[in-house]
């Protein structure tokens, strides 16, 4: 028997939450770096939001290809499902 943290359905889960945080840290670093050009602050300050914006970018990108292979392993593979 299969523990809780193993099941196809748990890290299938894990997988979708995964995705949806890096939807949504790629959205906020769009934010940031609309913010950044539209935006009426310092020079140095829309500096910073690039930078942050570019930082929550790269680690969205990574979360979401953590998710992608997560989500990959949680489908059975064709040898299991024709056994």
């Amino acid at each position: 028997m299969a523990t809780i943290s193993s099941s196809r359905f748990f890290r299938g889960l894990f997988a979708l939450l995964l995705m949806g945080a890096a939807l949504c840290l790629g959205g906020l670093a769009a934010s940031m770096w609309v913010e950044a050009v539209t935006g009426h602050g310092s020079f140095g300050g829309s500096t910073l939001l690039v930078v942050f914006g570019f930082m929550l970018l790269v680690f969205s990108l990574l979360v979401l290809i953590v998710g992608i292979v997560n989500w990959r392993l949680s489908r059975p593979c064709a040898e299991a499902v024709n056994n």
